[in-house]
């Protein structure tokens, strides 16, 4: 009888383990699953983010580039090339620059940003932790710039005021960066479930 019962507990025992073996590895399976999902939800909102910020960078690219070459071409007085044969010539290319400029801004960046906005608004429970902090700054200069800044004109605020305050940026170098560098991270991430 005491063999029985020996036979009976160690099976009992091989059972408890194998059961404690199976939850285990189970659980474990179980938040590897949730981990891959919660990935994908969040590449979801960090996808379409990337593509925007990318947008908006190579926009900014180009306003420089446009910037440097005006610098060089338009310093200084009145030039004596035949190209310029008049001051009001060289008055009228400045403002064709400057509008082409803020034509990147008003067709790129600003219309980016505005989806931007409404993404993170509607996936903002996705957003890494540590990107709270950068999300908020994009909230708080996309809110300040609907407020001061008409879309036909400059500021709204009194120029004398608007050089003295915290300027608004259409989007902050850390922004695009982070939203970069998380989209690969999440991608290379999820790529280890596959």
């Amino acid at each position: 009888m005491n063999e029985i019962f020996k036979l009976f507990l160690t099976f009992l025992s091989g059972s408890f383990a194998g059961s404690l073996l199976q939850n285990y590895f189970q659980s474990r399976k179980d938040k590897i699953e949730t981990r891959r999902r919660f990935l994908e939800s969040q590449l979801q909102l960090y996808g379409p983010l990337y593509s925007l910020v990318v947008q908006n960078e190579d926009a900014f690219r180009r306003i420089e580039e446009i910037r440097n070459v005006a610098k060089k071409e338009f310093s200084g007085g009145v030039s004596d090339a035949p190209r310029f044969k008049a001051q009001e010539t060289r008055t009228d290319e400045i403002e064709q620059t400057i509008d082409v400029q803020n034509a990147h801004v008003r067709e790129t960046v600003l219309v980016n940003n505005g989806k931007i906005f409404n993404i993170l608004s509607k996936k903002l429970h996705l957003v890494d932790p540590d990107d709270i902090g950068l999300v908020t700054e994009f909230f708080r200069d996309y809110n300040y710039y609907k407020v001061e800044v008409p879309e036909d004109k400059g500021t709204k605020l009194p120029l004398l005021i608007a050089i003295n305050i915290d300027q608004i940026s259409f989007m902050r170098p850390e922004f695009i960066d982070r939203v970069k560098q998380k989209f690969d991270a999440k991608q290379r991430e999820l790529k280890k479930f596959l």
